[in-house]
């Protein structure tokens, strides 16, 4: 009898801790990842170069999922993409940017692979053309002074769910602002 009373016990016990288990709700989870980096020549991230070193403007979209991503175009705003500002006594002053134009694909989408990136990445001083952007010209910059400089990105990543669906991904402007020094 008393094992019967110890099993009731542990039967109701764990059916009432059943019973007020509710599932855990599920938050979507964003199909792509952005990062923005500032490299040396090597593709090393860094925030120090020397005079005359050569700066490059790494922004990658990343997909994360096993279906390839379609973003809608503009991926990134267009009109303060990659710009470089300087820090003197306090206020940011303009520098301008790795391009002289950029313009935009016309294509309606852009297609990141699964599991892939699609990356941007634009030299301060450019040589050549970059193959990894379109419709740009390289600008026409000469080597940074000494200085402490910001150069950020503003994404804009919005993608299709279905036809009548669209969804926008929220990103902090801030995760994207990189402040790096010329000695």
């Amino acid at each position: 009898m008393q094992n019967l009373r110890i099993l009731l016990l542990f039967a109701a016990t764990l059916l009432s801790g059943l019973a007020s288990c509710q599932k855990e709700r599920i938050t979507p989870r964003t199909p792509v990842s952005c990062t923005y980096q500032v490299l040396n020549a090597k593709g090393e991230e860094t925030s120090v170069f020397v005079q005359g070193q050569e700066i490059f403007f790494r922004y990658a979209i990343r997909n994360d999922t096993d279906e390839a991503v379609s973003l809608r175009n503009n991926v990134f705003d267009y009109d303060h993409f990659m710009e470089v500002t300087a820090e003197k006594n306090g206020q940011l002053v303009p520098m301008g940017t790795p391009y002289a134009t950029l313009g935009q694909s016309y294509a309606m989408y852009f297609t990141v692979a699964p599991h892939s990136t699609r990356s941007f990445t634009l030299a301060w001083v450019e040589a050549a053309p970059s193959p990894d952007v379109d419709h740009y010209t390289p600008a026409a910059n000469r080597p940074l002074p000494p200085g402490i400089y910001r150069t950020a990105v503003l994404p804009r990543l919005i993608w299709d769910q279905s036809p009548t669906a669209t969804t926008t991904i929220p990103v902090a402007a801030q995760d994207f602002v990189r402040r790096f020094e010329v000695r």
